[in-house]
């Protein structure tokens, strides 16, 4: 509301909300949209060197700036889940995998989707009476956008 204020930011509030409501209704394509918009504004000269850990950063920076918190490296039993966003109705789990290019981001996905049930990431959180979802985001470095 501040920045809508001070700063007449007014898509500031619609974009939080429209975060929000895609983690609820685990629209992850609409998440994965507005990361690439926030992507997209970051200048290329200021990009330095990029990691899977550098896009896993700003997401969980997206996720902050709009309230949510999210947690990197969960540890469980077989390994550490990438960030885990609880909410009051659910929990989802987030892995990120970077990709160099566009060839590579089928092989990176399916690496993730593997990683997340070998290790048992979502497992952990079965016991609550939350929902829990998991997700797989490929950061595609070479055309610095994230897909599903």
């Amino acid at each position: 509301m501040y920045l809508n204020d001070i700063y007449k930011i007014k898509d500031y509030i619609k974009i939080g909300k429209g975060i929000w409501d895609a983690l609820e209704k685990e629209d992850f394509q609409s998440i994965v949209d507005f990361y690439n918009t926030f992507l997209a504004e970051i200048p290329y000269d200021g990009l330095g060197k990029r990691n899977e850990y550098w896009y896993r950063a700003l997401f969980l920076l997206l996720l902050r700036c709009v309230g949510i918190i999210g947690y990197a490296e969960v540890h469980t039993a077989k390994g550490r889940s990438d960030i885990v966003v609880q909410l009051d109705r659910q929990i989802i789990v987030i892995e990120f995998k970077l990709a160099e290019n566009a060839e590579a981001v089928d092989s990176k996905r399916q690496e993730g989707i593997s990683q997340i049930r070998r290790r048992g990431y979502a497992k952990a959180y079965e016991g609550t009476s939350r929902k829990v979802a998991s997700v797989v985001i490929v950061a595609n470095d070479e055309l610095r956008q994230a897909t599903l």
